[in-house]
């Protein structure tokens, strides 16, 4: 039977090492990605021998993929230890093709044992892809709630390929009890509640524009009452409000929340975006049912 390294990690498979014959690999085989192909005659020690005389295990598998990353994507740790122990420090923080470290690959299956085993061991939570998202930006976007409370040390001021941080990301997907642990988190390394809910992205969106343009009333609700500024100006898609967002989407109830929340002295309701259109221009203007 000839498998890979990637289906050997499967959870289901791990019993049938017992006596499964792994080909492909001799002792004095060059480190190709087909170094991959284990071949194991025996058991799960001849499993730990391989891994032990392997000496670079950072090599990489198709789409520069290594054993690190299907491991903790799998949640394999006790795998992963034995692909760690005796490697170079650099295995941890390794990446595929696409910028991904094996915490990105366990972050993005919510693999909570896999983050925990990968942090104790030194894995930089701060490493961000080829679309610079960090596993904390992937653990906010899915809303995995329990990732999101591990990924201590994760650095709050970094921002996306889109300019968003992970409290953008919190406010879009609607995730609410992610944006809490962010706020407490901010809260507890420097950032008040009412300057992090305000953060702005590469486009001067704040998550309250991001809350409103998913129209989730509670999440735009909690970034009401953690200080959102509602006349803020987001720099494109004609330079508005949020306001002027939920007013193109005809999002009544929005509309009414935000201008009886607001406590400033500015004349929201009349207020012109880029292309001097008001609330009511827009509303007018962009009907959310034909007429």
């Amino acid at each position: 039977m000839k498998c890979s390294l990637k289906r050997m990690l499967r959870p289901e498979e791990r019993k049938e090492l017992q006596g499964v014959v792994y080909r492909g690999v001799e002792e004095d085989m060059d480190y190709s990605k087909d170094s991959f192909k284990v071949d194991i005659e025996g058991d799960r020690y001849r499993l730990e021998h391989f891994m032990k005389h392997r000496r670079k295990l950072s090599k990489y598998e198709d789409e520069n993929i290594s054993p690190l990353h299907h491991a903790a994507a799998e949640g394999q740790v006790e795998l992963m230890k034995m692909i760690i122990h005796g490697s170079s420090c650099e295995v941890l923080n390794i990446m595929d093709s696409s910028g991904n470290t094996p915490l990105h690959w366990a972050a993005e299956k919510n693999q909570v044992e896999s983050v925990k085993f990968l942090l104790s061991q030194g894995a930089n939570p701060n490493l961000r892809n080829n679309n610079m998202m960090a596993p904390l930006h992937i653990a906010v976007q899915a809303s995995y709630n329990e990732m999101t409370k591990l990924e201590k040390g994760a650095k709050l001021c970094k921002s996306n390929k889109w300019g968003d941080y992970p409290v953008h990301q919190a406010a879009f997907s609607g995730a609410k009890k992610c944006m809490e642990l962010i706020l407490k988190y901010g809260e507890e390394h420097g950032y008040k509640r009412e300057f992090h809910i305000n953060f702005v992205n590469h486009k001067k969106a704040s998550p309250l524009h991001l809350a409103v343009q998913s129209g989730d009333l509670d999440m735009i609700k909690m970034c009401l009452d953690n200080g959102a500024h509602i006349d803020m100006i987001e720099a494109s898609n004609g330079k508005c409000m949020a306001l002027h967002f939920a007013a193109t989407q005809g999002a009544t109830d929005i509309v009414k929340l935000m201008i009886s929340s607001y406590t400033g002295s500015n004349d929201i309701v009349n207020a012109v975006d880029g292309n001097h259109e008001t609330l009511l221009h827009r509303q007018v203007a962009y009907p959310p049912f034909p007429c």
